[in-house]
């Protein structure tokens, strides 16, 4: 069977199930390319360059350095605003920080609830073109005679399994994508969560003035000849 006639067998409500499966295919490929491209970055990387020139007491350097990877990430935006707030108090540091994270929260999460959206829209839409493909079915039988009762049975279920079918096609992918991006999510809002509270540990050593001695390489060595 070609689409052609599988989407003509089905008749309108095809092409509304349809729509919203094209819907959620360019949700899930812009979805996708934040998640998986945009916003995969190496934050370890970024975390142990930030403490070095922390521990090199090089602040701007450090500011300057998250400024040009805010650009393409989203935790050096909340580190950068704590290395602006750096020599003050604690609470004013994670206040800032707070902000910034509340405000890259929506560029991972934006527009996730539109996939679970689309699968339980898909599936519904099936489900009425089915309903109105056995509706008619059973219309059209009552008013034509015997010999073309036959025929008229095979179109009405074949419009009716054809909604069906395009339903489950359009829900799901869209309910397994969904499930995907939201663990995707989650995990990088949890390493978001767990670079800043150790970013927040540096500013309170740097603050009084024990961050080189209790993060420098050399500090451990140091401490282990020493007992």
């Amino acid at each position: 069977m070609s689409i052609v006639n599988f989407f003509q067998e089905g008749g309108p409500m095809m092409f509304i199930t349809a729509t919203a499966g094209l819907i959620g295919g360019a949700i899930a490929l812009e979805r996708g390319r934040k998640l998986f491209i945009t916003f995969n970055r190496d934050n370890g990387l970024f975390m142990a360059r930030t403490k070095e020139l922390m521990i090199q007491n090089r602040l701007e350097d450090a500011l300057q350095y998250a400024n040009m990877e805010s650009h393409n990430g989203l935790l050096p935006s909340v580190i950068k605003a704590g290395l602006e707030r750096a020599g003050c108090d604690e609470s004013l540091v994670r206040q800032s920080m707070e902000s910034v994270y509340l405000e890259q929260v929506p560029k991972v999460t934006n527009r996730l609830g539109y996939l679970s959206l689309i699968a339980n829209a898909g599936m519904l839409f099936g489900l009425l073109g089915t309903v109105l493909g056995l509706i008619r079915q059973f219309s059209a039988i009552a008013m034509v005679d015997a010999g073309q009762k036959q025929l008229m049975m095979a179109k009405g279920i074949a419009e009716a399994m054809n909604n069906t079918a395009l339903g489950l096609m359009v829900a799901l992918p869209a309910l397994v994508i969904h499930g995907i991006y939201v663990a995707r999510a989650t995990r990088i809002l949890e390493d978001m969560e767990k670079c800043s509270s150790q970013f927040m540990d540096w500013i309170g050593l740097y603050n009084y003035g024990q961050l080189q001695k209790k993060l420098s390489p050399g500090s451990s060595s140091r401490k282990a000849s020493n007992e």
